[in-house]
């Protein structure tokens, strides 16, 4: 990192700081062990689904052993390296009068050598008939990668986990470089800390926009691709907000020395407040809506109206499906559960404004979360010129008030 910091005048009321840099942290070697665990040939896949639970270990229910089982296989791009951000800063500070201190700093992050994890065992997008021409979802625009079952209790759905280049192997996940990634943040604080004056303040807000493709979600090869939610291509991940995307932060700090004029006795009582913009989240739909073979990666489409869906449900709402209740289309489209999800829909902000699309990952968010803390410290003269310090720390305060102050709130 090469960095400066100038003094613009000699009272030092003007400063100005700022630099640039390439980092990097400690390797993640479950990155590379990865390849270690799954060579395709030390360990394979059986899946069975038992009737009824068997607590004898020794007799567990296995699956047949007609089909040759399969095996996942990670491995690394030759040219892959640790990851590592290009970074920059460049701030301003300003002596005001009464003590204060006014900054503004920009925070720019570039990504280098970011992570994410392909499936190269999915042989292509599969043409379904009229329902999925040219290998995406009419509709949709949707990529699918799977063969829909036409026959039996299965019909409609992906009769295979995406139509495979080698039958042999569950997956192939092959991890990588990209350059995609940045995050940008510009922060704004006026703070007055004044060692003669009883009273300390300050006030800063954050601006942020941090944007990725995901893909170090997490450390195994097989959950880094698949707790990635992608609109159609699994193997082609988007840019798009990264999940600790905070866009707004607003924090605020006031402070009272209370001196008691006798052998440095005095006591401090501040507050601390804390605001957060939303925590940014996925909608994904229940099902393997692009038959790659997993049931909770794909993002949701979001209906135009309540014309561009077809439910399903039971014959009467609000009764469990059964055999004088069964499941069928639901084409009256005045039913309690079109005019449902429609209102849910009106009323998030994100899914209102991108109707008629699959939505991009994290794109909805919650609601703005507020903290604030109490402390009080006392200070007690103690021998030689030192002294002792307790402090009593209250963290969420308002929630001795309302019990729901300080939640973090899904929706």
């Amino acid at each position: 990192r090469i960095g400066f910091n100038w003094a613009v005048d000699e009272e030092r009321n003007t400063q100005v700081r700022g630099g640039v840099g390439l980092f990097s942290g400690r390797f993640p070697y479950v990155w590379i062990s990865n390849q270690y665990s799954n060579t395709g040939v030390d360990f394979y896949t059986y899946t069975t689904a038992p009737n009824a639970f068997v607590a004898d270990p020794y007799n567990q229910p296995k699956p047949s052993t007609s089909t040759f089982p399969t095996a996942e296989v990670d491995i690394t791009d030759p040219d892959f390296k640790a990851p590592a951000i290009i970074r920059v800063n460049l701030g301003i500070d300003q002596r005001l009068p009464y003590d204060f201190i006014a900054s503004v700093e920009g925070l720019f992050s570039w990504s280098q050598n970011e992570v994410y994890y392909q499936n190269i065992n999915l042989a292509g997008q599969q043409t379904n008939g009229g329902l999925t021409a040219g290998g995406k979802l009419i509709g949709e625009n949707r990529e699918v990668w799977g063969i829909l079952n036409t026959t039996g209790s299965s019909i409609g759905k992906y009769g295979t986990s995406g139509v495979k280049v080698n039958s042999r192997f569950t997956a192939v996940y092959l991890v990588k470089n990209t350059d995609q990634g940045s995050n940008s943040n510009i922060t704004f604080q006026l703070q007055r800390q004044a060692t003669a004056d009883p009273l300390n303040a300050m006030i800063g807000y954050t601006w942020t926009k941090a944007m990725d493709i995901g893909g170090s979600n997490s450390t195994t090869a097989s959950s880094g691709w698949r707790f990635n939610p992608s609109r159609g291509n699994p193997n082609d991940p988007a840019l798009s907000y990264a999940d600790n995307d905070r866009t707004h932060r607003l924090m605020g700090t006031v402070s009272y020395r209370f001196d008691w004029g006798w052998h440095g006795l005095a006591t401090t009582v501040g507050f601390f407040y804390n605001a957060l913009s939303g925590q940014r989240f996925s909608y994904v739909a229940n099902g393997d809506v692009n038959g790659d073979g997993l049931s909770d990666n794909d993002l949701v489409y979001v209906p135009k109206d309540a014309n561009d869906i077809i439910f399903m449900g039971p014959t009467t709402y609000g009764q469990a499906v059964s055999a004088t209740n069964p499941l069928i289309k639901l084409t009256d489209r005045s039913r309690t559960e079109y005019s449902q999800l429609m209102a849910f829909i009106e009323n998030d902000s994100y899914l209102k404004e991108h109707k008629g699309q699959v939505m991009e990952r994290n794109g909805s968010t919650s609601p703005w979360w507020h903290l604030i803390n109490l402390r009080i410290s006392q200070e007690i003269p103690s021998v030689y010129g030192h002294k002792v310090e307790l402090t009593f720390d209250v963290l969420n305060v308002m929630n001795l008030i309302d019990k729901t102050a300080g939640w973090t709130k899904a929706a």
